[in-house]
């Protein structure tokens, strides 16, 4: 099956990972930062939620995608280009890791070389908005949503659930150190 037709076909599994993947670990990266916790520990809980939460909105896109094909009068109405559960399981998963990998590249790169990145955080940052708009962009061509409607759609929302984690960290920095 052509790519195209595969990304048309799990549109919304593979945008539903993409952006919950960056949303999350750049949630992990901001209110860790917030709290200043360290870099080794940054990569400890980003790596950790791609693993599991990218299992976990896996499987739920599997058993939700399953629920709904099982709903009555459904169940022979599936088209040629409707999802299978197991490709929505897999779209959400891979689009969760891959993208959700983007904001922990700068502390990974910082751990190995701290010369090359001093402060993490902003390319951090940087990364991930251009991936929230790289979502957004990529949604809109598989749509008719004007493409900067659906980038900025996906920045504005992406970056204000961030924006939100790194408050909670700083509020709850004294924590940290319990």
């Amino acid at each position: 099956m052509p790519l195209a037709v595969l990304i048309r076909r799990y549109l919304r599994d593979l945008v539903f990972g993409a952006v919950d993947g960056a949303v999350t670990t750049f949630a992990i990266v901001a209110g860790a930062v917030g709290a200043d916790l360290g870099g080794g520990i940054i990569l400890v809980l980003g790596v950790a939620n791609l693993i599991a939460d990218g299992f976990s909105m896996g499987v739920s896109d599997y058993l939700g995608t399953n629920a709904d094909q099982g709903q009555p009068g459904k169940r022979r109405r599936a088209r040629d280009g409707d999802p299978d559960p197991r490709g929505a399981a897999m779209a959400t998963f891979l689009a969760f890791v891959l993208v959700g990998a983007v904001p922990l590249l700068p502390f990974a790169v910082h751990l190995i070389s701290p010369s090359l990145i001093s402060e993490p955080l902003w390319p951090s940052t940087a990364m991930t908005a251009l991936a929230f708009v790289g979502i957004g962009v990529a949604k809109a061509r598989a749509t008719t949503t004007p493409v900067w409607r659906s980038a900025t759609e996906t920045l504005v929302l992406g970056g204000g659930a961030a924006s939100l984690a790194f408050v909670v960290g700083w509020l709850l920095r004294g924590v940290a150190g319990m």
